[in-house]
C-alpha cells in the first residue's frame, strides 16, 4: 500500500480535537475507492473517499452501531482489498469469528473466505497474534480449506496421490500431494510438488506416479542434454490396448542436432542408458517444435487410443 494513504488518514485524525486519540484499524481500497476505519476505546469512524483526494471528511459510528458484518465484510464481499490492517484489528476479528461465525455463516459469508485468504497470503497465524497481541483463543484458520480443490485422485501403489487446485484472490497454483488426507475439512500431505499454473505438467506428473513412478527429479530433468539429445518434456501415458488392458508408456519430446539443423521428435517408451536417450519408436517433425510439442500434448492423453505402428511413425 502507498504509505501516503494512510499518512493522509493519521494526520485527520491527528488534527481533530475530538478523535485524535483514534488509531486506523484496517484500510480497504477498490480501484479509485478508498475506505478505512479508525477507533479509540468509545467510538469508531469512517473514511470514505477516492485516491487523489484528500480524507477531509469523516463520519463517526456509535460503537453499538459498528459490526464486522457492515464494516468490514460486507467491503471485502464488494471487492474491496485489504491494504492495511492492525494487529488489534486481526486480534479482534479472530476472536468474533470463532465466537459468532464458524458453525453459522463460515460457508454463505464470502467476505470471511476473503479475510482467511488475506491471512493465509499474509501468514496471519494463532502464533503470530500470541506473540504480538496475546491472543489465546480458536485458531479460525483450522477451518479454512486454503481455497484447495481435488483435480485428480488416486494411488500410487498404496500411498493416496491427489493433484490439487488452490484458487485465492492471491494465489492460482497446481499441488500434487503425497500421502494427503483430509483434517478439519482440509486437504493436507506429506510432501508437495508445486506446479505454479502449468496443469499439463502437473497432469503428466500425477499419470507417472499412478503407475508408480517417482518425482523427485521432475523439475530437474526436463531440459537436460545427453549424448544423443535433449529432453525438453517427458511424461507417462496410459496407453489403451482394448477395453480390457492398457499398456505404460515413458514418452519424451526431444531435440537432437543433425548436420542439416534441429530434429524435434516425439519418443515412445523412451529410457536412460549410459547418457544416451533410448526409445522403441518416434515420430520426427525436423526443425517444426511447436508442432512437435503439440503432438507430445496430443500423445500424452490418458484417452489416446491405440494406433498401429504405421500410423504414429512419420
Amino acid at each position: 500500500m502507498n504509505n501516503d494513504i494512510k499518512n493522509d488518514i493519521e494526520n485527520v485524525i491527528k488534527n481533530d480535537e475530538s478523535y485524535h486519540d483514534c488509531e486506523i484499524d484496517y484500510i480497504l481500497i477498490r480501484d479509485n475507492d478508498i475506505y478505512a476505519v479508525a477507533s479509540n476505546y468509545d467510538l469508531y469512524i469512517e473514511f470514505d473517499y477516492e485516491k487523489g483526494a484528500l480524507p477531509k471528511d469523516f463520519r463517526s459510528i456509535g460503537e453499538w452501531a459498528y459490526d464486522f458484518d457492515s464494516y468490514f465484510f460486507d467491503y471485502l464481499e464488494r471487492g474491496y482489498k485489504i491494504a492495511y490492517i492492525s494487529d488489534d484489528s486481526h486480534y479482534n476479528l479472530w476472536t468474533t469469528i470463532g465466537e459468532q461465525y464458524l458453525y453459522e455463516k463460515m460457508d454463505e459469508n464470502l467476505g470471511i473466505r476473503k479475510y482467511f485468504e488475506y491471512c493465509d497470503h499474509s501468514n496471519i497465524t494463532k502464533e503470530y497474534l500470541k506473540n504480538r497481541c496475546n491472543y489465546q483463543y480458536v485458531d479460525i484458520m483450522k477451518y479454512y480449506d486454503y481455497g484447495l480443490k481435488f483435480i485428480r485422485r488416486g494411488f500410487r501403489n498404496d500411498e493416496p496421490v491427489a493433484l490439487v487446485e488452490k484458487h485465492t484472490t492471491y494465489k492460482h497454483e497446481y499441488i500434487i500431494g503425497i500421502n494427503y488426507s483430509i483434517k478439519d475439512n482440509k486437504i493436507i500431505w506429506g510432501n508437495g510438488y508445486y506446479y505454479d499454473k502449468d496443469i499439463e505438467k502437473a497432469n503428466r506428473d500425477f499419470s507417472k506416479l499412478l503407475v508408480g513412478g517417482n518425482l523427485v527429479d521432475t523439475f530437474s530433468e526436463d531440459d537436460k542434454t545427453f549424448d544423443n539429445g535433449k529432453i525438453i518434456n517427458h511424461g507417462v501415458r496410459e496407453r489403451i490396448i482394448n477395453d480390457n488392458s492398457k499398456e505404460v508408456q515413458a514418452v519424451a519430446l526431444i531435440e537432437q542436432t543433425t548436420k542439416t539443423g534441429k530434429d524435434y521428435l516425439v519418443a515412445i517408451n523412451t529410457k536412460i542408458n549410459n547418457n544416451s536417450i533410448e526409445y522403441e519408436y518416434a515420430s520426427h517433425f525436423g526443425n517444426d517444435k511447436a508442432t512437435a510439442r503439440l503432438y507430445y500434448n496430443k500423445v500424452l492423453d490418458n484417452n489416446f487410443k491405440s494406433k498401429k505402428r504405421s500410423e504414429i511413425e512419420r
